[in-house]
């Protein structure tokens, strides 16, 4: 399959993730933090359907609320063709169905992101694009690279992801980041939208907690931790190169462990 580069706007979610020639972030992040083998073979995380329909409710209704992508449902559960019926005729007409309580829930993350300076200037800037889907060459490997930013703007050069979290303080927020490999979605994502030509050198996370009080904080990767994710994913791709061309994806683990005793058995 030959894939068009440049930056799309004719994609579905679903026909960009189906893409699976180009690499993905997820894809990159895991090889570094996990394995080549099992980010190859590994069949990757599954989520239920009425999660996934949040997410896309929630970037929906923050990042566009004018398209009217999402449909707040009458009654108070999914049960039964009081659910069905609604929910099939929003699918068909590309929307996405929610519950009372989850749809005011989402507007209310919305008005606390723009209640965030930054958020305001970024979700209401006259240039903004999203759910863009970005393709291109990287020229030392030949290897297709993609991306799929929530939100970019280039008057304010910035890239921007949306994150409903627990925890959306500095400290919080700050562990999720190098626990999830947040850092490397930050380079890699203005990475590939530099390399498309887009003029963005900042990536920003807005995150918002997910439940009352809705608290806001936006989170910027210094210098350095950039520096640190540009090392590991230059090598990364370097890697995948060559793991194509050999048809080779080591775990890295070699063939056993022999496992010392843990300091608090000994102190026992």
């Amino acid at each position: 399959m030959t894939i068009e580069l440049g930056i799309r706007h004719d994609l579905s979610n679903e026909q960009y993730h189906a893409m699976k020639e180009a690499l993905s972030n997820s894809y990159v992040s895991s090889w570094i933090r996990s394995n080549p083998y099992e980010t190859e073979y590994g069949e990757g995380s599954s989520v239920s359907e009425a999660v996934a329909d949040y997410g896309t409710a929630f970037h929906a209704l923050c990042l566009e609320p004018e398209k009217g992508l999402v449909v707040r449902h009458d009654g108070e559960n999914r049960i039964g063709k009081q659910w069905s019926v609604p929910k099939e005729k929003a699918k068909k007409d590309g929307k996405v169905l929610m519950l009372p309580k989850e749809y005011d829930a989402i507007e209310a993350m919305r008005e606390a992101l723009l209640a965030n300076d930054h958020g305001n200037k970024l979700l209401n800037a006259k240039d903004k694009v999203c759910e863009a889907s970005i393709f291109v060459k990287h020229e030392k490997t030949g290897l297709i690279l993609k991306c799929r930013p929530d939100i970019y703007s280039e008057e304010l050069g910035v890239v921007g992801d949306l994150k409903s979290t627990i925890d959306a303080s500095p400290r919080g927020f700050g562990r999720s980041i190098y626990k999830y490999g947040y850092n490397y979605q930050a380079f890699y994502y203005l990475y590939v939208c530099r390399l498309a030509g887009l003029n963005v050198d900042k990536f920003a996370f807005l995150a918002v907690r997910k439940s009352v009080p809705y608290s806001v904080h936006v989170h910027t990767m210094h210098a350095d931790a950039m520096a640190h994710a540009q090392m590991m994913i230059e090598r990364a791709l370097e890697e995948i190169a060559e793991a194509r061309e050999t048809g080779h994806y080591p775990t890295k683990w070699g063939d056993f462990t022999v496992h010392d005793l843990p300091e608090y058995l000994i102190e026992d």
